[in-house]
């Protein structure tokens, strides 16, 4: 048995706060702690110390005074995996199953250390050619977007209309001499003309431009697929689609959204973000966009 996210978490003397997430072991794939929070703190909780009972609620045999006096929960600390990587009975969305980022990984990161290079030739060339040095270095920086196409999938994988499927692909990121695989996620529709007309209603969703405010596609309002990102827009985290209700959620913060992409509920300060899309020999082809969080405005980063 496993708690579920806003489980109630009771002590000897009463209820102290909900469950809001999970911490497991990627490598023996096992549940070891709970992030609960408890009067606007979040505090981490070992399983070994948790009874579960039925009704999904969380006893621990600790007075609540004992309870406040479990260690703070450093976010920063973790990363999201997927949890049914852990266990397919896990019943948690993306998100809400962390586990600890390896030492290895806390080191200084790719982009201080140029910084740090960059600081170092600036002093040792001198003042005289510091800043034509500098912007050969992070030339990347002056450069536009990306606008690669990049094949997510087949047509015929999208079978039923107004119904969302999520596709998943490899995205290969280079930045000068490093290269990196990911693998993404976004939201395919076979669209009917009544919901491409309300989506395409709003010129930020058909007129994908360059950072210089040229423009570098305009989707075919008479194409059947649209591709949201796979990302909120409230925080960026993943959300899923919810057939019986016919709606986006992201479980996350609870933002709500319809198949149009407009919020119907939670945090999230604008709709959906649109993604270039293209047909080409039954490939489905975008320009894999990145969008910032938490602006009212569609603004693109990458």
């Amino acid at each position: 048995m496993y708690p579920h996210l806003k489980a109630q978490v009771k002590c000897l003397d009463g209820v102290v706060g909900e469950v809001t997430d999970v911490v497991v072991n990627h490598t023996a794939k096992q549940l070891t702690h709970l992030v609960i929070r408890h009067h606007g703190d979040e505090l981490l909780v070992p399983m070994e110390d948790v009874t579960l009972h039925p009704g999904n609620v969380v006893h621990l045999n600790r007075s609540s005074w004992e309870f406040s006096r479990y260690p703070k929960f450093n976010r920063s600390l973790y990363k999201q995996v997927d949890p049914q990587e852990i266990d397919p009975h896990l019943e948690l969305m993306s998100g809400h199953a962390l586990t600890s980022i390896p030492e290895s990984d806390k080191d200084v990161s790719r982009r201080k250390f140029f910084v740090w290079v960059t600081g170092g030739i600036v002093a040792l060339i001198g003042a005289g050619i510091a800043i034509p040095g500098v912007r050969y270095l992070i030339y990347p920086m002056y450069q536009g977007f990306n606008n690669q196409w990049i094949k997510i999938g087949r047509r015929e994988q999208i079978l039923k209309e107004d119904t969302p499927e999520l596709l998943k692909f490899l995205k290969v990121n280079k930045e000068a001499y490093l290269i990196n695989t990911v693998e993404k996620t976004h939201w395919v529709v076979k669209a009917s003309e009544r919901l491409r007309k309300e989506i395409y209603a709003k010129e930020e969703n058909r007129l994908f431009r360059e950072k210089d405010g040229s423009l570098v596609w305009e989707n075919d309002p008479r194409a059947p697929l649209i591709v949201y990102s796979g990302k909120c827009p409230h925080l960026g985290c993943a959300f899923r689609w919810g057939e019986e209700k016919r709606q986006f959620l992201c479980p996350c913060h609870l933002s709500v959204f319809t198949l149009n992409g407009e919020v119907m509920g939670g945090p999230a300060p604008r709709p959906l973000d649109v993604l270039p899309v293209r047909l080409e020999n039954g490939d489905i082809e975008i320009i894999d966009s990145e969008f910032k969080a938490g602006t009212h405005e569609k603004m693109r980063i990458a």
